[in-house]
């Protein structure tokens, strides 16, 4: 069952409605998310004009939204719960994202409207885990990472952020299972014309016709998080076996070889901007893979020419007061 919150005065009051389980299983309910890089997420709007941010806030994680012309940043949401993994609609009207509550351990989709009067439609209510979500082309869909079989016999907040590929109709509700959860699917991104969808699970980072997932070309072996350029011709990821040999790659979607982008060292994720540059989140260990990293949002060059930090550290540590 769908929930709706309105927002006011930029101030975000998510108050799901907790989900019941039974006693048997009442020992497994808690969830916790700790507050480290690997839900510290971006996403940049069609047009290239705004980003949008999961930073540090109230709940652990809020959404925040970075106006690039103005360098103004506002609050999407300021709730106990944390919201993760945002992601544009291509006419930049809407976002989805994850939304989790402090003792469920399940993650929901949300739809969150970005034009007065702003509301949340929170779109799943169930026990499962929800990531990774991206909009379809067309605005009328949704593909998500879901995970179903909890992993028991540990702490109550493993479940994976990954799992079966899943295309769900937002007018509809009905879903469609793209990839099968042993496959251990995420980092789902859909081309600009709606006919190809790249994806990372366990052969890699994988490319196939939307239509036609059953048997898709891996691009890369280490290959994550895979962005389109806006004529669908390239594709940008994250490449490389651990975080200090993370760089970004880029490939031509109809074949050839991989072109190590330049300065992109402790790069986490990466999306095109509609110029052909890239918006790129990268970790710096100061120390030699010790003590706390570093984390910054650049904009570089095809060639690694020309950078510019667009996000500091202390922007994602406390977005507000940096802002003013």
């Amino acid at each position: 069952m769908a929930r709706r919150w309105l927002i006011g005065l930029g101030l975000v009051s998510c108050s799901c409605v907790g989900i019941s389980f039974a006693f048997i299983r009442g020992c497994a309910t808690q969830h916790s998310r700790p507050v480290g890089h690997g839900n510290l997420t971006f996403d940049v709007s069609a047009d290239g004009s705004k980003i949008v941010l999961a930073a540090q806030g109230r709940g652990g994680r809020d959404l925040f939204l970075l106006d690039r012309k103005s360098g103004q940043i506002r609050a999407l949401t300021n709730s106990l719960d944390y919201e993760l993994s945002p992601a544009f609609s291509p006419d930049g009207r809407r976002i989805v994202f994850t939304l989790g509550k402090p003792g469920v351990r399940a993650d929901q989709l949300c739809i969150m409207e970005l034009v007065p009067p702003r509301s949340i439609d929170q779109v799943t209510d169930a026990d499962e885990n929800i990531t990774s979500p991206t909009f379809t082309p067309d605005g009328q869909s949704v593909i998500f990472s879901l995970e179903t079989q909890y992993g028991w016999g540990g702490l109550a907040s493993n479940w994976n952020e990954s799992g079966a590929l899943v295309l769900m109709n937002l007018q509809t509700k009905e879903r469609k299972f793209l990839i099968s959860e042993d496959k251990l699917a995420y980092d789902a991104a859909v081309s600009p014309d709606g006919k190809l969808l790249a994806w990372r699970d366990l052969r890699g980072l994988c490319l196939a016709e939307l239509d036609h997932v059953d048997a898709p070309r891996v691009v890369s072996k280490s290959g994550h998080s895979p962005t389109f350029s806006s004529d669908g011709r390239q594709l940008a990821m994250v490449a490389g076996t651990y975080i200090p040999d993370f760089h970004v790659e880029i490939v031509p979607v109809g074949g050839g070889p991989a072109k190590k982008v330049p300065d992109t060292d402790g790069a986490m994720q990466v999306r095109f901007l509609p110029d052909g540059r890239l918006l790129v989140l990268r970790e710096f260990w100061r120390d030699g893979g010790f003590g706390e990293p570093t984390r910054g949002l650049w904009e570089i060059e095809q060639d690694g020419k020309t950078a510019r930090e667009v996000i500091s550290e202390a922007t994602f540590k406390d977005p507000m007061r940096a802002s003013k």
